[in-house]
C-alpha cells in the first residue's frame, strides 16, 4: 500500500516542498488575509505545484545527468582498500 503513487509522490517532492514552502507562504501572505482558510489553501496548493515542477524540471534531469557522468567511474570507496 505504501508503494502506491499517492504515497510515493509526496516522498519524491518532499525536498522540493521543504525548499519552496516558505517562499510560497511569504508571497501569498501579503496578498490574502493572513490566517484565513483561503490563505492556507492557496499556500498549500502553490507549494505543492511549485514543488512538483521543481522536482520534474530540476531534480530529475540533474540526477540523470549525474548518473551518466558517474556511470563510467568505479565506486568512490573501495571495500578492498589497503590498510597499513
Amino acid at each position: 500500500i505504501l508503494s502506491t503513487r499517492g504515497f510515493v509522490f509526496p516522498g519524491e517532492i518532499s525536498y522540493s516542498l521543504y525548499l519552496i514552502h516558505l517562499v510560497a507562504w511569504w508571497n501569498v501572505e501579503g496578498h490574502i488575509k493572513p490566517g484565513s482558510a483561503l490563505n492556507f489553501f492557496v499556500c498549500v496548493t502553490l507549494s505543492l505545484a511549485l514543488s512538483a515542477l521543481l522536482y520534474k524540471f530540476v531534480e530529475v534531469p540533474y540526477r540523470k545527468t549525474l548518473r551518466v557522468r558517474l556511470a563510467g567511474r568505479g565506486p568512490i570507496l573501495s571495500a578492498s582498500a589497503e590498510t597499513t
